[in-house]
């Protein structure tokens, strides 16, 4: 057909096509111009026409169930009502099924509200779901959402732009209230993703030339700076190289007094005035430490509002003791451009971190490799960040690197993926290097032996 439209080029502003009069079939002709008239339902609207099925049969057993000692029907009629019913309703969840599985990453994002439509591990065990997804979902999606769909609670507090405290959800529709939203969550979880997630691996294990050594073998698990109860496994979708540290990565906490969040910005060409924020949950609610809020409490200080943009730094301290006699479980820190830029790209020079202050109050240096947990640029096009949430009682600090607050209360962490990748590789997992034939290491070690993070959790592998 190309050769055909060279031959006979039609051409519009410069630009050649190929005449749909000229060229297409009777048949062809009469479905594209169903197409451009709309005529043609798209495929969303032709899933949201199976959904109204499922409404409309839920509707009617919900009816059924009220009528139910009405004395409007006798109890045998309404048995034989409600038996027709659930057929159809179970024909009509298995076609809609069927159908998400042309887009099984529709499907995947789609899973609560077919939990909360009625799914049954039936009905996904007898359409194949699980196979379907393995086979056609990307892993770094499944992982993410894996991560999302394991949450024990809804979200975190922070501070806006505004610098008001506001609550940070997942991003799962179609829910009305947050124990309804769990229970969806873990059936997702427990019926699709991780079953879903243990294909991938198993498939992995069998061709990944790194993970085969792993083979029958009793592993040593190595974190490094590390924690792999707090640290969370969001690889980067697009494939391309994350900057250090990746965002979900969490470090283990030292056991300090003392932690000091930074920010740090210099623009000289312009003022620039940016705002650091913590919201930390705490036994008499949420705590709010910032410029226009509290100036100190439950063991968090700020240093005060910085608005010069020459080697400028604004931080808020951290006593861990008082915090924790305090009752704070978690604390989120937060970036906010007050004015002078429109995002962090508009500043020269941006970045923020975490340092151990000592208790001898001598002058810390922000980059001193010594007193520095981590460290990284604020780039991008956005003005607020939420930088890093900290963990008190689980001893950990995690780098959100403004991914937001969706899966700072995730159970499916670093930790959970290293057992069913070993489980895959079907390796021991042990607590002593001494007891270990291999080492698994989490971070590139120096050596520059492969590792997790080095091989971004081995998704490349599975696509």
């Amino acid at each position: 057909m190309s050769n055909i439209a060279d031959a006979h080029p039609t051409v519009r502003n410069g630009v050649k096509y190929l005449s749909l009069k000229r060229f297409a079939m009777p048949d062809d002709h009469e479905r594209i111009m169903a197409a451009v008239n709309g005529k043609v339902p798209s495929w969303n609207a032709r899933a949201e026409k199976l959904w109204s099925r499922i409404d409309a049969l839920n509707a009617a057993t919900g009816a059924c169930a009220t009528l139910s000692g009405s004395g409007a029907a006798s109890e045998g009629e309404l048995d034989a009502i409600h038996q027709d019913i659930t057929q159809q309703r179970e024909q009509a969840m298995r076609d809609l099924l069927m159908f998400y599985l042309q887009r099984p990453g529709v499907l995947l994002r789609t899973l609560t509200r077919f939990v909360h439509a009625g799914l049954t591990r039936e009905q996904v065990e007898s359409c194949g779901v699980v196979e379907a997804l393995a086979h056609s979902v990307s892993c770094a999606t499944l992982l993410k959402v894996t991560a999302q769909c394991s949450v024990d609670g809804l979200g975190i507090p922070s501070a806006s732009e505004e610098g008001c405290i506001v609550d940070e959800k997942g991003d799962f529709a179609y829910v009305q209230d947050e124990e309804r939203t769990l229970e969806g969550y873990r059936f997702a979880l427990n019926a699709v993703l991780l079953p879903t997630l243990k294909l991938v691996l198993a498939r992995l294990a069998a061709v990944e030339g790194h993970l085969r050594e792993l083979a029958g073998k009793r592993v040593f698990v190595d974190a490094g700076a590390f924690s792999l109860e707090g640290s969370l496994v969001v690889p980067n979708e697009s494939g391309q190289k994350t900057a250090w540290p990746p965002a979900g990565m969490a470090y283990a906490l030292p056991d300090v007094d003392r932690l000091r969040f930074f920010t740090y910005w210099d623009d000289r060409a312009k003022r620039v005035d940016v705002d650091m924020h913590a919201v930390a949950s705490g036994s008499e609610g949420f705590y709010h430490v910032g410029w226009n809020e509290r100036f100190s409490v439950a063991g968090i200080t700020t240093s005060g509002d910085v608005t010069t943009s020459v080697n400028a730094v604004e931080y808020i301290d951290v006593y861990v003791p008082d915090a924790l006699a305090a009752g704070v479980k978690t604390i989120s820190i937060s970036n906010v451009i007050y004015a002078g830029a429109g995002s962090w790209d508009g500043i020269d020079t941006a970045f923020c971190g975490c340092s151990v202050v000592g208790s001898d109050e001598r002058d810390v240096r922000l980059f001193d490799r010594d007193n520095v947990v981590f460290r990284y640029d604020l780039t991008g096009k956005r003005r607020r960040e939420v930088t890093s949430v900290v963990d008190l009682k689980g001893g950990f600090v995690c780098v959100h690197r403004g991914e937001g607050l969706k899966l700072a209360r995730a159970t499916f962490t670093l930790a959970s993926y290293v057992d069913m990748l070993l489980e895959a590789c079907d390796a021991l997992r042990v607590e002593s290097r001494d007891d270990a034939d291999t080492v698994l290491h989490v971070a590139p070690p120096e050596d520059g032996t492969w590792s997790l993070l080095g091989e971004r959790f081995f998704v490349g592998a599975c696509e």
